[in-house]
């Protein structure tokens, strides 16, 4: 009985042994989508960043606040314009 009782116990811990295997690779394919992620975040806030910039410079610039406001839209329309020729 007792080889019986050992060999479950074995047979129970490699089962076990595998789940946490796949346990750790799925956990490791989440940081890795994470980490992308994070990435992509981090681009768009240094251009967010360079954004701010730009305007902050603008308004030094400037001192009338409709000329700003036309320079934003000038802005504006080119970056769609961008995106527009990216996405085609």
């Amino acid at each position: 009985m007792r080889f019986f009782e050992m060999k479950q116990r074995l047979e129970l811990t490699l089962k076990e042994n595998e789940e946490l295997r796949k346990m750790v690779i799925e956990t490791q394919k989440e940081n890795q989508e994470l980490q992308k992620k994070l990435n992509e975040q981090e681009k768009n806030f240094k251009k967010s960043d360079n954004f701010t910039k730009i305007v902050s410079d603008n308004l030094k610039n400037t001192g009338n606040t409709a000329e700003l406001k036309e320079r934003l839209d000038e802005y504006i329309a080119e970056i769609e314009k961008c995106i527009s020729q990216l996405s085609n």
